[in-house]
């Protein structure tokens, strides 16, 4: 939107300019009345033209301010992702990590079921008590 707004007001501008050239031209060649009238239509197009000159500039100003903005929000969303990339990573090794002493875990388990199985049965309760 503000783009588009930018390249009207630029057009306006330049059908201003155009405007003001013509009349100008004009002006010393027609009747005094229409020297009057065109003095004033010149008059009212300058100003016209100026404010139109001034609202390009805040739109060039707010679309340079948008365009850095948007830059920094780039550049942070790529940070992000490589942050984003280097926790999914590690989490993807704690999980192995995880399951790796969880298979060591239940194979220490079963090993230990086993040992207490070839004990007595009195030491057995024992060590299970």
């Amino acid at each position: 939107p503000i783009r588009e707004r930018l390249t009207q007001s630029q057009a306006a501008c330049s059908e201003m300019k155009r405007q003001i050239r013509h009349l100008t031209v004009t002006a010393f060649s027609s009747a005094e009345d229409q020297r009057l009238t065109s003095e004033q239509q010149v008059q009212e197009l300058q100003s016209l033209y100026q404010t139109r000159t001034e609202q390009c500039d805040v739109l060039m100003t707010d679309h340079s301010r948008i365009v850095g903005e948007t830059e920094e929000i780039i550049g942070q969303r790529a940070e992000l992702d490589t942050q984003f990339r280097t926790l999914f990573e590690e989490n993807e090794r704690l999980k192995i990590w995880r399951d790796e002493k969880t298979t060591a875990a239940k194979r220490a388990e079963a090993h230990l079921s086993e040992v207490l199985d070839l004990l007595p049965e009195e030491d057995s309760k024992i060590i299970r008590f």
